[in-house]
């Protein structure tokens, strides 16, 4: 497979500075690795929603229709689909087992979140929404966390509701689990609701509302500061450890390797997750079909084209052309990139010699 029609370029830098990245052309730095290839593609017949989702040997994916898909990660070979009579507008999101996904109504009023057995498609239990949920469930430690107007915690395996914590007239935006906390993007910044209780540890106040769902790793909370840059907070107490301005974030950071990556709306950006220096940087430039995933060693990029690059050094691991130029959403899975773009899922990974 060949090198993507974009070439790339990893510029790296010794400390943190205000990052604006203005990369005008991709041309290869670094070390090479194996060419990717495209191993399996699959025409679900439906515009594909948000990042696929990927626990063991499967791949799960939800259609703006309302149905979720199980697809082996092996084969691409269908398992089994969960229709629902709604349209979905985000992601899976897996816990032990189980698959959640949530909907939209016909008269935007509300929706539902389902929680559907992964080996077998089947219905487990749902909740009614009377707002309509935003972005996908956040999952973490048994329970399930849904922003839907307020925060709501439910048990994962039955739904029961553990708790509830309402954010006013503007109500919850995305939200994020880990470290014993749900970490949600509110009208007035981030806050950190205890995990088992819903009560408030720390709030965070940012110039303007977050765009992007926060990112809980280790012992920080990575999120957008409402400027268009990247935040780091304390879990324990929401200090701010560093903040680094960028060019507007498209999604939200990913964690990967020991450094935070950013898509912008004007290329990546990679920080330290310790500090926020700066440890590489690469286009494209202005496209906003630029997004990101990370499996703890790597990061894919996907613009038109899956280009996979080490998440510590920017280097090049290799790239591989995509069957259509949609936004594309990517997600990994050990060393294969599975990337959703229109009614397609391809899976990308190196070249077996």
């Amino acid at each position: 497979m060949a090198v993507p029609r974009r070439s790339y370029r990893r510029l790296a830098a010794p400390v943190a500075v205000a990052v604006a990245v203005a990369v005008v052309a991709l041309v290869v730095a670094g070390s090479r690795g194996p060419d990717l290839e495209v191993r399996w593609r699959l025409l679900t017949g439906s515009a594909l929603v948000g990042a696929p989702a990927v626990a063991g040997d499967t791949v799960y994916v939800t259609t703006r229709t309302g149905a979720l898909l199980a697809v082996t990660a092996d084969e691409g070979q269908a398992r089994w689909r969960f229709e629902t009579t709604e349209a979905m507008r985000a992601g899976p999101a897996v816990g032990t087992g189980l698959v959640y996904v949530s909907t939209e109504s016909a008269d935007g009023a509300g929706g539902h979140v389902y929680a559907v057995d992964g080996r077998t498609g089947t219905e487990q239990w749902r909740l009614n929404a009377d707002v309509v949920p935003v972005g996908p469930a956040a999952v973490s430690e048994g329970s399930v966390f849904v922003s839907a107007g307020d925060v709501i915690a439910l048990d994962a395996v039955t739904g029961a509701e553990r708790w509830r914590r309402g954010f006013g007239a503007t109500g919850a935006g995305p939200v994020a689990a880990g470290a014993g906390l749900a970490v949600v993007a509110t009208a007035s910044g981030l806050s950190a609701l205890d995990a088992a209780t819903g009560e408030l540890r720390w709030s965070w106040t940012s110039t303007a509302p977050p765009q992007v769902a926060p990112v809980v790793a280790g012992e920080s909370v990575v999120g957008d500061d409402g400027a268009g840059g990247v935040v780091a907070l304390d879990t324990a107490d929401g200090t701010e450890r560093w903040r680094v301005p960028t060019s507007g974030l498209l999604q939200s950071p990913v964690v990967s390797g020991g450094a935070v990556a950013a898509a912008t709306s004007r290329g990546v950006v990679a920080l330290d997750l310790g500090s926020g220096g700066l440890r590489w940087r690469a286009g494209p430039v202005d496209d906003e079909r630029l997004r990101l995933a990370g499996n703890g060693l790597s990061v894919v990029v996907t613009a038109g084209q899956a280009v996979i690059v080490d998440a510590a050094s920017g280097d090049l691991e290799g790239g591989a052309d995509l069957a259509t130029t949609a936004l594309a959403t990517p997600a990994m899975g050990g060393e294969v990139a599975y990337v959703a773009a229109g009614d397609t899922l391809e899976a990308v990974a190196p070249v077996v010699a």
